[in-house]
């Protein structure tokens, strides 16, 4: 039986994901070697047999640095830079060693491929959204087109959660912030039966706007995010392991405040992002919200064969999204408010390996 129970309140100034690494930093002290699996190259391997440029975050860094999406990895992998694009904050456009795409149309494949659990994510948007009980995250520089197909030029992210194990567990997590920052995880292990096992898990995410608007709507920058996991394990035998998962995550968000830019010597004034300490704003119309929701369904069978492994992975996701932002910059004119994103994507995807050695 596992149980754990964390309660963490952080200072109001303190950002958790700073008080986290504090607390962790005791526990770090005594020097440890600890052997990292990866699954880079398809199969179970070393993190050191790997013949590939591999940057790995473990469950243990995942906690300490407060990683809820692959959005949050972009400042602790080198050669690596991860933007949000300005009329959606929560669609990414990945870069790693200069490769990447400035545009995140949903016509465009990205350079950088982003999977989770080895189902591709065809689209850049909703990648922000929070995905509850991350086990690693596995980031591969260079081109990956032999193993992973035509559209990881740039490289590839994968996005591994936690299995259920067959073993009774119990973990709560709590963090508070700066810009009243709270975020609640639960994780539930539990077995049914001998061949048979469940897990759950559950987060809420949710912050205060960056900058008060003194106009109509909700301040900007501002979220409320929540993410569930339900997966089962079923083992039949001893070389046939069968897993269903069902992932949401959803969020009501805010976008960003622009406003209107200094002129410089090289350009001419020009509507830019918030970079200078702005406090409030108002803008000359109602400021509206945003929302995303992104759901899948996922069924991985595999069978230990002789030869190597048989696996069949066949998903299915929905995202749905509604993006608003305005870009009058100023209190009293209505410059330019862009038509609403309303997006719908369906995708259906089935992949069939087979991964052995001819040692």
């Amino acid at each position: 039986m596992k149980i754990r129970v964390s309660s963490v309140k952080a200072n109001k100034k303190l950002a958790s994901g700073i008080l986290a690494y504090t607390l962790a930093a005791p526990a770090m002290a005594a020097p440890a070697l600890e052997e990292v699996f990866v699954t880079a190259q398809k199969r179970e391997e070393g993190l050191q047999e790997a013949p590939i440029s591999l940057a790995v975050f473990g469950e243990a860094a995942i906690e300490r640095l407060g990683i809820s999406n692959v959005g949050d990895i972009g400042a602790n992998v080198p050669n690596v830079m991860v933007t949000t694009f300005g009329v959606s904050p929560t669609s990414l456009r990945f870069y790693i060693r200069g490769i990447g795409t400035s545009d995140v149309q949903v016509t465009q494949d990205p350079p950088v491929a982003v999977y989770l659990d080895g189902v591709y994510l065809a689209r850049s948007s909703a990648l922000t959204l929070d995905v509850a009980d991350i086990q690693r995250i596995e980031v591969l520089r260079g081109p990956q087109g032999t193993l992973y197909g035509r559209n990881t030029t740039g490289g590839a992210i994968n996005v591994i959660t936690a299995r259920p194990d067959g073993e009774f567990g119990f973990r709560q997590n709590f963090s508070f912030g700066n810009y009243d920052l709270f975020r609640s995880r639960t994780i539930v292990d539990f077995p049914i039966g001998d061949q048979l096992a469940a897990k759950f898990a559950y987060e809420h995410n949710q912050r205060g706007g960056w900058i008060d608007n003194l106009g109509a709507g909700d301040d900007f920058n501002k979220h409320n995010k929540d993410a569930l996991r339900a997966s089962l394990r079923w083992t039949p035998s001893d070389t046939i392991t069968v897993d269903y998962t069902y992932d949401l995550s959803q969020s009501d968000f805010t976008g960003n405040y622009y406003h209107i830019g200094e002129p410089n010597a090289f350009a001419p004034p020009a509507i830019v992002p918030q970079t200078s300490r702005v406090s409030r704003a108002a803008l000359p119309t109602r400021y509206k919200s945003s929302s995303e929701e992104t759901s899948g369904h996922v069924l991985e069978l595999s069978w230990d064969l002789p030869i190597g492994k048989l696996k069949s992975i066949t998903a299915y996701r929905e995202l749905e999204q509604f993006v608003y932002n305005d870009f009058s910059g100023n209190p009293t004119t209505s410059v330019f408010t862009n038509d609403p994103l309303d997006l719908t994507h369906d995708q259906f995807s089935q992949e069939v390996q087979l991964v052995g050695s001819n040692a």
